[in-house]
């Protein structure tokens, strides 16, 4: 009986020490999976959506695998002294910390059409070898339990057992979690959503409409339309200060040449327009604002804000895919929290003061900023 049970608690200790494992190697498998989500959803993955954001599902899922981590080490730790209660801590880990989190991400990966499902395909199939180790710890927990007849032993014999049969109820409820997973995800997205495809462009009203129903075909006013590509805006290393706060910076200048389409009438009687987009790092979508300029030999003249184009259109983020437009990141997400694609017009955003830190001026700020935000992250 004593070398049964010598057995019986070696197997437990060795199971403690897999399902360990097993629980970081899958909580890498799903740090991957999310940092290709971060990467395609680019800005849109950090700001708050008025339910919830992104951001808290992806901080709740880090707090909780963490804490239910270093749960499975304490729990090696009860298992080589010998702790009696040590089933019921394992149940109460899975229970509190490991099924919210596999709710979490069943609701956080299935609002996303994936570039590829190996890694979701083999994180589903790891917990489920996580699950079954977890259940045979069980098990070999049972078998190390003293018989002394104390008060104490006896209670928690007692709040072993039920909790050994509520530990399988929750183990098989995260299996049939990974088996929802694997079901629901959705054929893998076939053409590329990151910030160098996404676009920014001045739509209309009707235009965003037919954009929105996903019958907007791609003509030949459209490259007039666009001003660049988000990757410009978030590499841009101009750098503008509103607010006491450091801001990236992207311009687009429109030469006035007369038949300016969309900017026409702005660009009546003056040189070139300049659009300038700002965008601080995960804190607020990028807002705009326009100016007129007016070249004569002697200087330029500056006249704050397009007033037609603004009244008229709209600055937004959207994609292309086989001539279509769609807006930004529309097939990337296929659940409630759909990212938002508008950009927002700033009428405090002056162009005709020099607003600009030079590159050498604000590299320290840019750095200070650089190291807070690296911290954030993390």
């Amino acid at each position: 009986m004593v070398d049964f049970k010598s057995k019986a608690k070696l197997a437990s200790i060795v199971f403690s020490i897999l399902a360990l494992m097993f629980s970081i190697t899958i909580f890498g498998l799903d740090v991957h999976i999310q940092e290709q989500i971060k990467q395609k959803l680019s800005i849109s993955f950090y700001i708050n959506n008025s339910t919830i954001s992104y951001d808290a599902i992806n901080v709740a899922f880090f707090v909780l695998t963490i804490l239910y981590i270093i749960l499975s080490a304490v729990l090696i730790v009860l298992t080589i002294i010998d702790f009696h209660p040590t089933i019921f801590v394992s149940t109460l880990g899975i229970l509190f910390l490991y099924v919210p989190k596999e709710a979490i991400l069943l609701k956080f990966y299935a609002c996303f059409n994936h570039y590829e499902h190996s890694f979701i395909i083999a994180r589903c199939i790891l917990t489920f070898v996580f699950c079954l180790i977890v259940g045979l710890f069980g098990i070999s927990c049972i078998f190390t339990l003293d018989k002394i007849r104390k008060s104490l032993h006896r209670v928690i014999n007692l709040l072993t057992y039920p909790s050994f049969v509520l530990s399988i109820i929750v183990l098989l409820a995260i299996i049939a979690i990974n088996i929802a997973l694997a079901a629901i995800i959705k054929p893998p997205v076939l053409y590329d959503t990151s910030p160098d495809k996404i676009q920014m462009g001045f739509f209309s009203k009707s235009d965003i409409n037919q954009i929105q129903n996903g019958i907007y075909i791609k003509n030949s006013n459209y490259d007039q339309k666009i001003i660049g590509n988000l990757s410009m805006l978030l590499n841009s290393d101009k750098t503008y200060v509103k607010s006491e706060l450091l801001y990236r910076s992207y311009e687009k200048t429109i030469t006035c040449y007369g038949n300016d389409g969309i900017y026409d009438l702005d660009c009546n009687s003056k040189s070139f327009l300049t659009i300038r987009v700002i965008y601080r790092d995960r804190f607020a979508y990028p807002s705009y604002n326009c100016a007129r300029y007016s070249r004569t030999t002697s200087e330029v003249m500056c006249s704050s804000g397009c007033p037609n184009l603004m009244n008229w259109y709209t600055l937004y983020l959207v994609e292309e895919n086989n001539n279509i437009i769609y807006p930004a990141w529309s097939q990337l997400s296929n659940c409630e929290l759909k990212p938002s694609f508008t950009l927002i017009e700033d009428s405090s955003i002056d162009l005709c003061s020099g607003a600009f830190l030079s590159k050498s001026k604000s590299s320290s700020l840019i750095i200070i900023i650089s190291l807070v935000s690296f911290f954030i992250k993390f």
